[in-house]
This record gives structure tokens, sequence and C-alpha cells, in this order.
């Protein structure tokens, strides 16, 4: 189904995307909300200048992950129901069931404890939009379905049955780096310490790497001079 990003804005969308992973790998979640924001604005408005629909669930996860960093559960849990019900309408009709593969339903279900009917729910007023091409307005969408299980905005998290927990987000934002920042030789590294040095190790690799020039890759090396700025302030070493 063509909800491709338009060839113009694939390396922008990229650069935009490089810039915010480094900003979370620093620690500075509200810029990278906002970068992330700017990714969703720019996609959104341009469905419809070519009036036609474009997925818009990647950056509306990872500002629900922007915002989960910083704390703001409820916010992060809106977000992560606008990344779903854009992946239930992301699919052919009848096909809505496959949003569940996706990771803000994983997001939804293991950190939040949303039950399958709400997200069924979700799945069958997606089905009511037939024409899957069209531009459409997933802030709506939540309205309405908001209205249809008589929830107001403000007490949205009356969808979940729990929130997560510190360790909970801790061990996210480890995972967002083993998936898109570390090379194998860190990531076994990196889980021999982080429970000493937690996300502080992270930060400083990330510097450092950008420092040397690839700010989309941490490296080993870059973890053991981590470790090395870290000990020396606690005065001692433990690799």
């Amino acid at each position: 189904m063509p909800a491709e990003i338009p060839d113009d804005l694939r390396e922008p969308i990229r650069n935009l995307e490089r810039q915010a992973i480094e900003l979370v790998a620093k620690g500075n979640y509200e810029m990278a909300k906002n970068i992330y924001k700017t990714i969703y604005e720019t996609l959104y408005n341009r469905q419809f200048v070519e009036n036609r629909r474009i997925h818009l669930g990647a950056p509306l996860h990872m500002m629900g992950l922007s915002l989960l960093f910083q704390n703001n559960v409820k916010e992060a849990f809106r977000h992560f129901l606008l990344a779903y019900i854009t992946d239930t309408l992301n699919v052919k009709l009848g096909t809505e069931e496959e949003a569940d593969e996706a990771p803000a339903c994983r997001a939804l279900r293991m950190l939040f404890g949303v039950s399958s009917s709400v997200l069924k729910s979700i799945k069958d007023m997606a089905r009511l939009t037939t024409d899957r091409n069209a531009p459409f307005d997933v802030e709506q969408f939540l309205q309405r379905f908001l209205r249809k299980q008589d929830v107001k905005k403000e007490e949205i998290l009356r969808l979940s049955t729990r929130e997560p927990s510190q360790d909970e987000i801790k061990n996210i934002r480890g995972q967002l780096f083993q998936n898109f920042l570390l090379t194998e030789n860190a990531s076994k590294l990196l889980d021999k310490i982080i429970n000493t040095y937690g996300s502080r190790v992270l930060s400083r690799a990330a510097e450092i790497a950008a420092k040397e020039g690839h700010p989309r890759e941490i490296t080993e090396s870059n973890i053991r001079k981590a470790i090395a700025e870290l000990s020396s302030s606690k005065g001692g070493s433990i690799v």
C-alpha cells in the first residue's frame, strides 16, 4: 500500500532522525521529542498536498518514547495510542490484526497493560475507514474513540491497567541504544556495566562517538573511554 515518505523528504527526514537519536543518547529528551514532532507535522501536512496517506507511526512512537524517558507517562501513553491507530490504518482493510505486531502495540500491552478489548475497539473503528489511501487526522480519530469509550482526554490513562516502572523505562532506553547505536562488542560490554553506571555511560559514550565523527555508532572503545572517565570520578575501576 502506497504510504511511503515522498522521495524529496527521505534524506531530510533521515537527517532529522539521526539528530533526534543523538539527542536521546545525550539525555536531551525534550529536544528529541520536538524533532520527532517536526517530522510528524511535516509528513502530516504533506499528506494533504499529495492527497494521499503517509504513514505517521514511527515519529509518533518515538515521541512516545521521548516523553516516557521524561516520565511524562500520560502523554507517552497518548502517543503510543496514536501510533497504534496509524498502524491499524496502514494495512489493507480487513487485516488490522497486523497492527498488533508493531512496536506501539507491544508498548501498550507490556508497559501499560492495555486490554485486548480496548485494542479490538480501536481496530473495529479503523475498519470503518474503507479508503486506506486517503489522508486522515489521527488526533480526530483518537478524540472520537475516547468519546465512544466515555473517557475524557485528561483521564486517558483509564484505558490502561498499569504504568511502567522506572526499571522498565531504563531497560527500554538500553534496548533502544542496542538497536540503533551500539556495535556488537559495545553491546556486550554495556550489559556487564549498565547496572553500575546506568544511562550515564551511554550518554558520555554518545558524546565521545560524536566527537570522533561517528555519532550513529557507539563502539566498544567509546564505552571503555566513558567508563574510564566515570571510574576516575568515582575513584575506582570496574573493567
